[in-house]
């Protein structure tokens, strides 16, 4: 795995942390994989609707 550094907005800096308080993620990384993951997945359906399955994704089991 690779550590990256991003910025927040306040409001998503406490979605994140009410997600972690409740015990649905251990912390905060895990919120942000479970995002990527479903934003990847929309978008992956997305471009696969415009070109269809001529569209090959590298790490496609993300």
């Amino acid at each position: 795995m690779r550590k990256i550094s991003i910025r927040v907005t306040d409001q998503q800096y406490e979605f994140i942390e009410q997600l972690v308080a409740s015990g649905d993620y251990a912390n905060t990384s895990e919120v942000i994989r479970e995002a990527l993951r479903l934003f990847m997945k929309v978008k992956r359906k997305e471009m696969k609707e415009v070109f269809g399955d001529e569209i090959r994704w590298r790490g496609e089991n993300v």
